[in-house]
């Protein structure tokens, strides 16, 4: 999958910059999102944390790319916080746990297929006690090292790192949008040790 990605990204990238020459960001980034943010997205949330960290790293060194193509940046441009803020994107990994968290919203909130809802069960659902950090946690499945990457474990552990305030947000746009300004507030936070590419 992450092949595909890579080479159906490069080859659209490069018949944009072909194409594409004189027009604003926001006509970019809607060519971008049609043409290649799709493939990133599709189904990533079953298949990126399975990677390992080289096609991680390839992945968003292609997404960096298309980066500098909205920006009109030169090809050594330096990819940081501030540049995907100017896109209003997310990098790689956040945005493949951007789509899981607004999935897990929708289990929490029966909004989802009924065959997911049996390994998302609330904290406070198993245990009498109740913490204000369990109010909306999930149960953390058991898992061994392969199971670690797992759809089920990855987004609870993400929606476990969320505030109460967020999991418990009363419509799906402002859960989206919440959680959106917290992945970027965890970019910046996180700007000198993540996501720094060549």
């Amino acid at each position: 999958m992450a092949e595909n990605v890579i080479s159906k990204s490069n080859a659209r990238l490069k018949f944009l910059y072909r194409q594409v020459k004189n027009v604003d960001l926001k006509t970019k980034k809607l060519l971008v999102s049609a043409l290649i943010q799709c493939h990133f997205d599709y189904a990533s949330t079953s298949w990126y944390s399975g990677l390992t960290k080289r096609y991680k790293a390839r992945l968003q060194c292609t997404q960096n790319k298309i980066i500098r193509f909205l920006l009109n940046a030169p090809a050594r441009t330096h990819i940081g916080a501030q540049e995907f803020g100017l896109v209003g994107m997310l990098p790689v990994e956040l945005r493949v746990k951007q789509l899981k968290l607004n999935l897990v919203y929708n289990i929490v909130n029966g909004n989802a297929p009924s065959y997911l809802s049996p390994s998302f069960n609330l904290t406070r659902n198993r245990h009498s006690i109740n913490t204000r950090s369990s109010t909306m946690s999930l149960q953390v499945p058991l898992a061994k090292s392969f199971g670690k990457s797992s759809f089920n474990y990855t987004s609870i552990i993400a929606w476990n790192e969320l505030s109460s305030h967020v999991q418990s947000s009363t419509s799906k746009s402002q859960f989206k949008h919440l959680v959106k300004k917290f992945l970027f507030n965890y970019l910046n936070s996180q700007e000198a040790d993540l996501f720094v590419y060549y």
